[in-house]
């Protein structure tokens, strides 16, 4: 990406003469404003780990609040990776969920924060992701398989709409309608503002009603799919209560009984130091040492200056003219 996106360096500083589309001659400077790429590209583009948000900062388990965080700073991620790089360990590199791609394409294009450009993954995130993966097992634990198949089959048919008569096949477009009737209503007005959401995600073109209509379908969702008078923080409490501060006592004892030990060994040490024990040298038992070569080598036709430079042995020639000589007189 580097050696194909290298011209718009110079390009977006300098700008390039070049034809619009009105037909005119114009000066210009072409940017980097869209990168399209599956959701594992993006994260490695984006330097995150998959777990982290591409666009925000928000921890991995609040992704689904709907609250806003701040944004990824390209020069503060750069300076990140930097100090990464340099002392081999940061914590801030930690806290950011970041990955250890050093040599980034896109530091020298002009005008650029990648955060920006990358573009959402219908695909993966939306229908694979929320669809599949998150409200079709959900109705899937309310109604059960077998009453949503049933679902599926009775459906009557329709034209230029495929007829699922093996069953559940997923499809949103028939979805709603077959929960219709078959589950509760809330659950039913959260399964049709997701879908929404998923529909308006996918316009070609946005107009200020589109995106209002987006964000309703959204907050609709997280209105009506969280429980009453319910938090996440109260079982994490639970979790530090529990989990964490038992772990942080385990390795607390675990470091006083490490402590111990080298406490009782020093003094035992200590009060036998003058007496008549034999010296720890004549206790050493002679050892033979036994050297192994391997039968195929690992690395065929080296030349002298590789093994010179590449295994640190300079005085090679020097040392293999002095075998030779009293090995072959």
């Amino acid at each position: 990406m580097s050696l194909l996106l290298h011209p718009l360096v110079d390009a977006g500083h300098q700008g390039r003469e070049m034809i619009c589309a009105n037909g005119y001659l114009h000066h210009v400077h072409p940017i980097l404003t869209m990168y399209t790429a599956d959701f594992p590209e993006q994260c490695l583009v984006a330097c995150n780990k998959e777990s982290q948000c591409l666009h925000c900062l928000v921890q991995s388990n609040w992704h689904g609040d709907l609250e806003e965080c701040m944004c990824h700073c390209m020069a503060d991620m750069l300076k990140t990776l930097k100090h990464m790089r340099k002392n081999k360990q940061s914590r801030k590199f930690d806290a950011k969920g970041l990955c250890a791609v050093f040599n980034l394409f896109r530091k020298e294009l002009p005008f650029t924060n990648i955060f920006i450009c990358l573009t959402p993954d219908i695909l993966h995130q939306l229908h694979k992701g929320i669809f599949h993966n998150h409200l079709v097992q959900w109705c899937l634990s309310i109604l059960g398989k077998k009453e949503i198949n049933v679902c599926f089959q009775a459906m009557t048919q329709y034209p230029n709409l495929h007829h699922f008569k093996k069953g559940i096949s997923s499809m949103e477009r028939v979805f709603v309608s077959l929960l219709a009737g078959a589950i509760d209503d809330c659950v039913l007005i959260v399964a049709c503002s997701l879908l929404d959401f998923i529909y308006y995600a996918q316009l070609q073109q946005h107009t200020d009603t589109t995106l209002t209509a987006m964000e309703e379908s959204l907050k609709m969702f997280h209105t009506l799919s969280s429980a009453d008078s319910y938090n996440t923080e109260y079982p994490e409490c639970l979790h530090i209560d529990y989990a964490k501060d038992g772990y942080r006592m385990a390795l607390w004892l675990q470091c006083q009984e490490a402590m111990h030990y080298k406490s009782a060994n020093l003094a035992w040490r200590k009060s036998h130091a003058n007496s008549d024990f034999p010296n720890a040298s004549l206790l050493q038992i002679p050892v033979k040492i036994h050297y192994k070569v391997a039968k195929n080598p690992p690395c065929c036709q080296v030349s002298i200056v590789h093994i010179e430079s590449d295994y640190n042995a300079p005085e090679f020639i020097p040392a293999l003219k002095h075998f030779l000589a009293s090995h072959l007189d």
